[in-house]
């Protein structure tokens, strides 16, 4: 309508700028709302009381030990979905922790209305060493910095020396690239021990 009426007033053939101009709006705003709602979308971490709400139910249904990595991913108005890790007894057959998993995606439902989709993490409690090991790295991550947190913790001896898998959650504002906090561990790691190895997974969180 502009186009037509400054072209008739100027004698300037200007529909195809004016075409592009709304074009251009059209696409600023497309991508404004993509970019609002790409979390809810793709998934993100939820808030603290959400997570200590989570937590809690999981906690508290037998066989489940601890739980970490939880996201949130809302389809719209009272659908929303949650992923986690839940750690249970490396010891127990499959048949009893997927029992224990399935009290705690029921229990969620129930209690806060959200469809959990749960991974389990078969950890050793009574495993001295491993606990020992697990130990020494978390005082090697809070002194790096008290806001790096860990999960899936693991370790395989080989030859009398040990290689510890593990994750680490580091905030995203942490200055250390992945590539230099894995090192860095690493260097304590085998500062300690030189025989040991760390393989080394970072999460941002």
């Amino acid at each position: 309508m502009l186009g037509t009426l400054f072209s008739r007033f100027t004698g300037l053939r200007t529909d195809a700028w004016f075409g592009l101009a709304v074009s251009v709006l059209i696409m600023i705003g497309g991508l404004r709302i993509l970019n609002e709602n790409k979390n809810a979308i793709l998934g993100r971490a939820p808030d603290a009381a959400t997570v200590q709400q989570i937590r809690a139910i999981m906690l508290r249904t037998p066989g489940i030990l601890g739980v970490h990595d939880i996201v949130v991913h809302n389809y719209g108005p009272g659908y929303s979905v949650v992923t986690l890790h839940a750690e249970v007894d490396g010891r127990e057959s499959v048949v009893v922790a997927h029992d224990a998993v399935d009290s705690a995606e029921r229990a969620l439902l129930h209690e806060m209305g959200v469809h959990a989709t749960i991974h389990m993490d078969p950890v050793a409690p009574d495993d001295r060493q491993n606990a020992a090991l697990q130990e020494r790295v978390s005082a090697i991550l809070h002194g790096i910095d008290p806001r790096i947190g860990m999960h899936d913790f693991r370790c395989v001896s080989c030859n009398g020396a040990y290689k510890l898998i593990f994750d680490v959650a580091v905030p995203y504002e942490l200055k250390y690239s992945d590539a230099q906090l894995r090192d860095l561990i690493g260097y304590r790691i085998r500062e300690i021990d030189p025989s040991d190895v760390a393989v080394i997974t970072v999460d941002r969180v």
